[in-house]
């Protein structure tokens, strides 16, 4: 009796996972360091994938049935997103995690962008996770949506939250001193 007790509850916990899909691999990678071992996040986007022409199809849709959020990177990325709601439902909360991330400007006579000339048109660069920065931004936003979803664990969230953010400034810090030993008239990517 006492084993199936124990085996009622870890089913129960199981459940109770907060359950999270993603529409980009990066917000899926960063999903997973913030959510640890409280959450779990699909990739609806594969790696490889374009964002610029990704739509969910019915079996990512089936795929994703009972999420409790969905991630997308916002500022107009995902065309989709108001369809993507109607079908998901109002159980299943949208988060735009570039809305309140700061954009960069494009200046018009910039070569940056023209692996997308539409985006250097528009004046800023929705590809907000270009800047470490940035993403230290997006795990906050992340982990205060997760916290939202699951009071709970709103501190896994939040310590999962700003360990992120220190692999990602060490990161920031490595690839400047990488960048550093290039000559500037070398500098191109």
């Amino acid at each position: 009796m006492r084993t199936l007790a124990l085996l009622l509850a870890f089913t129960t916990l199981a459940h109770a996972e907060l359950r999270v899909a993603t529409l980009h691999p990066i917000l899926g990678d960063l999903a997973r360091q913030v959510g640890g071992n409280s959450a779990t996040a699909t990739d609806l986007l594969r790696p490889g994938g374009d964002i610029h022409h990704f739509e969910p199809t019915a079996r990512d849709l089936s795929n994703i049935k009972g999420v409790q959020i969905v991630l997308a990177c916002g500022k107009h990325m995902e065309s989709y997103l108001e369809k993507l709601a109607d079908s998901l439902g109002s159980a299943t909360k949208i988060v735009e995690v570039g809305k309140p991330i700061p954009s960069i400007k494009i200046e018009a006579s910039s070569d940056v962008f023209l692996c997308c000339p539409a985006h250097a048109a528009g004046g800023i660069d929705p590809h907000w996770w270009h800047s470490a920065d940035n993403m230290r931004r997006a795990a906050r936003v992340i982990a205060d949506e997760f916290a939202a979803a699951d009071p709970a664990n709103e501190a896994v969230y939040r310590a999962n939250a700003d360990a992120a953010s220190q692999r990602i400034a060490g990161l920031k810090s490595w690839a400047q001193q990488q960048i550093a030993a290039v000559p500037k008239s070398d500098r191109k990517l």
